[in-house]
């Protein structure tokens, strides 16, 4: 049995809806008896949404629904929940207010829905070819970064977060060269290849995504697993467009849902180790504790995919305003684009938040809020976020089109890091971090690794000896 993604949306919706009704006991700081219209409008919203794409069939579009189904409308019911945490407590909050961000969100939407409905980009079709050599290539130097990944942090790097600090001049590379990016490739190498790939080829790619899975939670990421999930996700999509969802994909699915929430507690408390705040003998103390924290787990799972309430705080908070701006934006990437010194001295818009509210960074590590696609739409353009967005899909429109088709095996390694750029613009870290980092350093990731699969050291020195003759 097959079922499309798009038709799990409607269920999806439905249980939202459902959640909501059963939740509504009486009216807390977060929502009042007036917020059922307005979260209906919002569902109603949605529904057309799926209507539409049901025919149209668009992944970019069915990435969208996914994002402000799971990430923006589920969230909205589990502010009912007693005692829920909430970055929202931070500034004053009212269901008043709250009804009036759901009702600017559902505006925000529609208006990138109709630029992906009328515009309709699309990848089309892309032919799946399978070089060997090109692949052994590639897998080589999937290798290298992961392990220089491992190596840098543990041997020449001081404290959390500080992997690029020891390059000097040159720490733009790793900033290029990521391992997340690198697991992704892997994640679109496995899922291209499928029954091409020979055990020898699929061990090695499985090997390293198990090698980054295992370090991540060792190194204190908190998501390691349901990155793995939604790389396996995008990658479907790009390759077969949009997903239609096998019972036995479904079943694996439920099965990595609790392995997702156990792995976000074990990366939260390695996180903390890392940091010097706990001790190595406390850790198995608090591992141990997973059971007994289940309800807590879930409740801090939810926290993280409360985009909705960074879209409302963001949104909202005067002292966030100097960093959501033009001339911030124009300052953070001219320094994340100099290589080894900065001109303006600024980070990225999205670490200032801790600054704005603490007065001062982390003493360790780095601390990131989320000012999320729509917050950044309300903040620079108001209504007239319906320009940006058509100008962004046209922008994605355009770099699919260019695409190296003459090139089988690379062509979709270039789609899929494209698309990865329009998911990630989805969850919005920032338009500078978008332009740096999703955008900027990724095609450099990737014209590079098309440079060394196609090099041959061998082509090369047939080449000069003809020259030479």
């Amino acid at each position: 049995m097959r079922v499309r993604l798009n038709t799990i949306f409607y269920f999806i919706l439905a249980a939202d809806l459902l959640l909501y009704l059963s939740s509504f006991k009486e009216a807390n700081k977060y929502l009042n008896a007036n917020s059922i219209m307005y979260y209906s409008f919002f569902s109603l919203c949605i529904l057309s949404t799926i209507i539409i794409n049901g025919r149209r069939k668009n992944i970019f579009m069915e990435m969208l629904i996914a994002v402000i189904l799971v990430f923006y409308h589920f969230r909205i019911p589990i502010l009912l929940f007693p005692d829920i945490a909430s970055t929202m407590s931070r500034i004053p909050i009212s269901g008043d207010l709250i009804n009036s961000k759901i009702l600017e969100l559902c505006y925000h939407y529609l208006a990138l829905s109709i630029a992906i409905i009328l515009l309709n980009p699309k990848i089309g079709k892309i032919k799946h070819h399978f070089d060997r050599r090109k692949a052994n290539k590639l897998l080589l130097l999937a290798s290298v970064i992961i392990f220089f990944d491992i190596f840098s942090a543990e041997f020449l790097s001081e404290g959390y977060g500080g992997r690029a600090a020891f390059m000097g001049t040159f720490r733009i590379i790793p900033s290029i060269f990521t391992p997340a990016t690198t697991v992704f490739i892997l994640v679109v190498f496995l899922v291209v290849a499928k029954k091409n790939l020979t055990l020898h080829y699929k061990h090695w790619a499985m090997a390293l995504i198990v090698i980054y899975a295992v370090y991540a939670c060792y190194s204190g990421k908190k998501a390691p697993v349901l990155y793995l999930i939604l790389n396996f996700l995008i990658a479907k999509m790009i390759c077969d467009g949009p997903i239609i969802v096998k019972i036995r994909n479904a079943v694996a699915a439920i099965i990595l849902v609790p392995l997702a929430i156990v792995s976000y507690f074990i990366g939260n408390t390695m996180r903390s180790y890392q940091r010097g705040i706990i001790d190595a003998d406390i850790i198995i103390e608090k591992i141990s504790m997973i059971k007994g924290s289940l309800g807590d787990m879930i409740t801090a799972v939810s926290f993280r995919m409360g985009f909705f309430d960074f879209y409302v705080e963001s949104s909202e908070t005067a002292i966030y305003l100097p960093y959501i701006s033009y001339r911030y934006y124009f300052k953070s990437i001219v320094d994340k684009l100099t290589p080894g010194f900065d001109v303006f001295g600024e980070v990225f818009a999205s670490r200032m938040f801790w600054y704005a509210r603490q007065g001062s960074f982390p003493e360790k590590g780095m601390h990131s809020d989320q000012v999320t696609l729509f917050g950044e739409a309300s903040v620079i353009f108001s209504f007239f976020s319906i320009i940006m967005f058509f100008v962004m899909i046209m922008f994605f429109g355009f770099l699919i089109k260019r695409r190296p088709a003459a090139d089988p095996f690379l062509n979709i390694f270039y789609v899929a890091i494209i698309f990865l750029a329009y998911c990630r613009w989805l969850c919005g870290y920032g338009f500078d971090m978008f332009i740096c980092v999703e955008f900027l350093y990724n095609i450099i990731f990737f014209f590079c690794m098309a440079w060394f699969c196609r090099f041959s050291l061998h082509s090369r020195k047939k080449k000069i000896a003809t020259e030479i003759q």
